[in-house]
């Protein structure tokens, strides 16, 4: 997704560059830095004193809500009667489209069983993830991320009540 938003910045580069320009900015990216470190260290499995376990723990329990604070901060800046009909378009391929998608997907799999069928509706009736508003701060659509998060949030009551509904009839 990233290399889609690429293209539409840098339309002068080759589809080729532009790739290996979005992968040297992901790996500077200070998130994704993080999950590699945090990765590692898991498979490691080290044992950290406790005053360090405990001031990571103390931050691990900030993400949520410094991501939050920024969703809320984008949307404070949002004038409503500027959300364009495309947020909602996008709302509701990602609340509509894609667990529709995944049903199909998972109808036709040999082998899958309804647990399986069932968690990936459930993971495809979810809202956006709110690391979506934070990515695009870097191409300055921070706003309307923001506003498709939210929009997606509050159809995801829907969405995940249908998926609930339909797994309870069975």
């Amino acid at each position: 997704m990233l290399t889609v938003a690429e293209v539409g910045i840098n339309k002068q580069n080759s589809i080729a560059r532009i790739i290996s320009n979005t992968l040297v900015q992901l790996a500077k990216h200070p998130i994704i830095q993080a999950i590699i470190v945090g990765i590692t260290l898991s498979i490691v499995s080290i044992q950290w004193p406790q005053p360090i376990a405990t001031t990571l723990n103390f931050f691990s329990q900030t993400a949520t809500p410094l991501a939050l604070f920024v969703i809320g901060a984008s949307l404070s800046q949002l004038n409503i009667s500027k959300i364009g009909s495309n947020i909602f378009v996008l709302c509701g391929i990602k609340m509509l489209i894609m667990p529709l998608t995944m049903l199909c997907i998972f109808s036709i799999m040999p082998g899958v069983t309804d647990e399986m069928k069932y968690a990936a509706l459930i993971l495809a009736a979810l809202p956006m993830a709110s690391a979506t508003a934070i990515y695009a701060q870097s191409y300055g659509v921070a706003e309307e991320a923001s506003a498709a998060v939210m929009i997606s949030a509050i159809l995801s009551f829907a969405s995940l009540s249908l998926v609930l509904f339909a797994f309870s009839n069975q």
